[in-house]
């Protein structure tokens, strides 16, 4: 059963902080010598997903800004169940319930 379990659970993740922190609309602002935006990303934690905005260059003090979606879907919109292996997702085969080995029981353990 332990064996079961830590193969196929994976504890709950906590957000980092800058996922948390609300993203400041400041940054939105121009504050580019050449006025020139570039796309950045926030986490929006009511989507519970990453967005895009155009970053002008101001400064903050939320951390809640990332410079590719990538760094932001990493940091922020990875799942719980990312690291769970294909067979633990697999439907139970009610033939293993089945009596077997002469009806010696044993016990066994399955995810569901």
């Amino acid at each position: 059963m332990a064996q079961c379990r830590e193969l196929c659970e994976s504890p709950a993740r906590e957000l980092s902080q800058s996922c948390l922190d609300p993203f400041e609309d400041a940054y939105r602002g121009s504050c580019s010598r050449d006025g020139r935006f570039k796309q950045y990303f926030y986490f929006d934690q009511a989507a519970g997903a990453c967005k895009m905005f155009w970053f002008g260059n101001c400064r903050g003090t939320s951390q809640n800004i990332y410079p590719t979606l990538e760094s932001c879907q990493w940091t922020c919109e990875r799942r719980r169940d990312e690291r769970i292996a294909a067979y633990c997702t697999d439907k139970f085969d009610e033939k293993y319930k089945d009596s077997c080995e002469g009806g010696q029981w044993r016990e066994r353990a399955f995810f569901d």
